[in-house]
C-alpha cells in the first residue's frame, strides 16, 4: 500500500470516532416547546392534557398525523413546557387536546428541533378598529366624505360619516385563524366600498361622482393589543 494510501486510511480511521461522537451529540440534544394555551382571549384552558405529534398541518386530523412523541398538561393557568429529545425527522409539531381522532390540532407548524414559545388559541375573536383617512378640502374643517356617506366593509358592516384623517369610522369583530404558528404573521385581507346615499348633493358640491372601493391587506395583532385596520379613502 502506498504512502498516500496510508495517510488516507489514517485520516479516515480518525474521523470515525468524532463522526460518532457528532452523532451521539445530536440524539441527546434536547429542546422545550413551552408557552400558554387559552380558550378565548382572557381566558386560560387549564388543567388540560396536550399531545404533542409530528407531520400535521391544519387539515391533519389527530388520526391522519404523525405517531405521539409525548404528552404534557396546562398548570391553572394554562401554561405548559414540554420537553423532548432531538427527533430525527424534521416535520413540524402540531398540538392536539382532542381525544377524537378527527380532531384538529389546535396549533400546526411548530418547528421541531427548536426551542420554541407559543401562545396557542382554541378561538379568538376580535375587535377590529376601522380608521378612515378622508381628504380635507384646503381652508375647510370638513372632510370630502361627509355625513351623506357611508363606508361598506364586505357587504355586512355599514359606517356612515364623516370621515376625517385618524379618527374611527368604526368597529366589527372577526374570528381569526390562529390555528398555525405564525398566526401573527399571517395576511389578512377585506373588501371594502364607499357609496354615497346622497349622490345628487355630491354631484352638485364635488361636480363628478366616483364610488371608492378597495382590498385591505392587514395583519392582525392579538388579544392583548388594539387590531387596526387603516383605509385610504380614495376616489374623488
Amino acid at each position: 500500500m502506498s504512502f498516500k494510501n496510508l495517510t488516507l486510511l489514517f485520516i479516515c480511521l480518525l474521523a470515525i470516532p468524532v463522526l460518532i461522537i457528532s452523532e451521539s451529540c445530536k440524539k441527546k440534544a434536547k429542546f422545550v416547546l413551552h408557552g400558554a394555551v387559552f380558550n378565548k382571549c382572557g381566558e386560560p384552558y387549564a388543567n388540560a392534557l396536550l399531545e404533542i405529534r409530528q407531520r400535521g398541518t391544519a387539515y391533519y386530523t389527530k388520526a391522519s398525523s404523525g405517531g405521539p412523541i409525548g404528552t404534557t398538561k396546562t398548570d391553572g393557568s394554562g401554561n405548559f413546557t414540554f420537553e423532548y429529545t432531538a427527533l430525527t425527522e424534521l416535520d413540524s409539531l402540531s398540538i392536539f387536546d382532542g381525544q377524537d381522532a378527527t380532531s384538529l390540532p389546535l396549533m400546526s407548524g411548530i418547528p421541531a428541533n427548536s426551542n420554541e414559545q407559543v401562545f396557542v388559541y382554541k378561538t379568538m375573536t376580535l375587535e377590529m378598529i376601522i380608521k378612515a383617512a378622508g381628504i380635507v378640502p384646503v381652508g375647510t374643517n370638513d372632510s370630502l366624505y361627509t355625513r351623506n356617506d357611508s363606508l361598506i366593509i364586505g357587504g355586512e358592516h355599514i359606517f356612515y360619516g364623516a370621515f376625517r384623517n385618524g379618527k374611527e369610522a368604526g368597529r366589527f369583530t372577526i374570528n381569526a385563524d390562529v390555528s398555525k404558528y405564525n398566526y401573527l404573521k399571517q395576511d389578512y385581507s377585506l373588501v371594502w366600498g364607499i357609496s354615497w346615499t346622497n349622490y345628487i348633493l355630491h354631484y352638485i358640491t364635488y361636480k363628478h361622482y366616483d364610488e371608492g372601493f378597495g382590498v385591505i391587506h392587514y395583519k392582525i395583532k392579538g388579544c392583548d393589543e388594539d387590531n387596526i385596520i387603516d383605509i385610504s379613502l380614495t376616489g374623488l
